[in-house]
């Protein structure tokens, strides 16, 4: 019984995600720290459709994360370059894309090559947003000039939800291709874990666009 809960959660929690997305399309007058996560979102759900599908019909799948890891990390670079664009110049920002963008492509053509986890670069995307994320939740806390409102406080949920995320997937990452190797069952109860993440990732994602004003 408890195998078929933990079955039926991995595969379909993830859709979850389908919540914020309705959400987002309902906002009025979208801000501009907002179009970054609608494609986010808009990203997320089709690439999760379509492993998915591939996961279902025994389809190697991991080919699709690693272009979904450089198509995440250049939207949410976006994200957080909206957000502390008084504290790093938009140069950094594209320079890092590009420079992620290069060491991804040549990681998964001689390092990782695209059938397993691209272990090092999602890893190393996720200290970088770990970092912005702490760096934009400490701002949040220690500017004055920053009026509270609404939607200060939504995008500080959004922030927090991709802290946790990152923070708690990370380990995951990093030890993915020795964790494949594992039994089935018990490979399945780790990977249940980053579905859990991503429920709290979208339930962050959910709490703080109900911040905004909604059509």
């Amino acid at each position: 019984m408890l195998a078929e809960i933990r079955d039926a959660f991995f595969k379909y929690a993830p859709f979850l995600i389908l919540i914020p997305l309705w959400i987002i399309i309902r906002i009025k007058n979208r801000p501009e720290e907002l179009k970054p996560i609608v494609y986010y979102l808009i990203l997320s759900v089709l690439t999760q459709a379509v492993s998915f599908i591939f996961w279902m019909s025994k389809i190697n799948n991991l080919p699709i994360l690693h272009i979904y890891t450089i198509l995440e990390f250049i939207i949410l670079s976006w994200f957080y370059y909206i957000l502390l664009k008084k504290d790093i110049s938009y140069f950094i920002f594209i320079s890092v894309a590009l420079l992620f963008t290069v060491f991804s492509l040549i990681g998964s053509v001689y390092i990782e090559i695209f059938f397993t986890f691209n272990t090092i670069s999602r890893s190393l995307a996720s200290l970088v947003f770990i970092f912005l994320s702490v760096l934009r939740l400490l701002k949040s806390l220690t500017v004055e000039d920053m009026a509270p409102n609404k939607n200060n406080k939504g995008v500080d949920y959004i922030t927090a939800g991709f802290l946790v995320y990152f923070s708690g997937s990370i380990v995951l990452f990093s030890f993915s291709n020795y964790l494949n190797k594992l039994a089935y069952g018990l490979l399945l109860n780790i990977w249940s874990i980053h579905t859990l993440l991503l429920v709290l990732l979208y339930s962050a994602i959910t709490i703080g666009l109900l911040r905004y004003k909604i059509k």
